[in-house]
């Protein structure tokens, strides 16, 4: 089972003289709409749209709170793209650690290929305990944000100090509630140390 990233972006505009936050984003037309009562007019075309525990890790921590539930979602939070690249400036690789199969071991010390899965505890033999590092998957959302925000404010491509609007544009996020006990066994067996627990859900 995934997690769900339901991501939003917004733009600072000045709007009857007051600036406020306003939607950013960008919607194509449902040409299914009207067919029953649960298709929506427009859908959303999305700077991000996929299922990514340790996304979900980065972006519910990069203020250092970590995930938190509330109500029909958990990690409601919003965070401008000053505060995005700030972040993976210093966090630009995520760090692994598991016990990995002697395949899964050649293919990472030969080919530099990440292992997909891995055991978080010793079961085997022929297992052996590792450490590796990944970039980051918080580098999609700043190279998509970034690009959006370009769009918005009509920054050139090769414009490469950005901070003027970088405090301008942010992302509105939120992860869906069903995902929360498979989140919860992920986060303890690969995102966090075995001496820290992650206080366990009211589901």
């Amino acid at each position: 089972m995934g997690c769900d990233i339901h991501l939003f972006s917004e733009k600072k505009k000045i709007v009857n003289d007051k600036e406020v936050w306003v939607n950013a984003d960008y919607w194509t037309i449902n040409p299914y709409f009207g067919d029953d009562e649960y298709e929506q007019e427009l859908d959303i075309v999305s700077i991000y749209n996929n299922r990514n525990y340790d996304l979900f890790n980065v972006l519910a921590g990069v203020r250092g709170n970590g995930p938190s539930w509330d109500g029909d979602g958990h990690s409601h939070s919003y965070l401008t793209l000053a505060e995005l690249k700030e972040y993976y400036k210093n966090n630009s690789h995520t760090p692994h650690n598991g016990f990995l199969s002697k395949q899964q071991i050649k293919e990472l010390d030969e080919d530099n290929h990440t292992p997909y899965s891995w055991r978080s505890e010793w079961s085997h033999p022929n297992f052996e305990y590792r450490e590796w590092k990944e970039i980051s998957p918080l580098k999609v959302i700043v190279d998509k944000v970034d690009e959006r925000m370009r769009k918005e404010f009509w920054v050139r491509e090769d414009e490469e100090d950005t901070s003027k609007f970088d405090d301008r544009f942010r992302i509105v996020f939120w992860f869906e509630v069903f995902c929360l006990a498979s989140l919860f066994l992920h986060l303890q067996s690969h995102l966090v140390p075995k001496s820290h627990k992650v206080p366990k859900p009211n589901l």
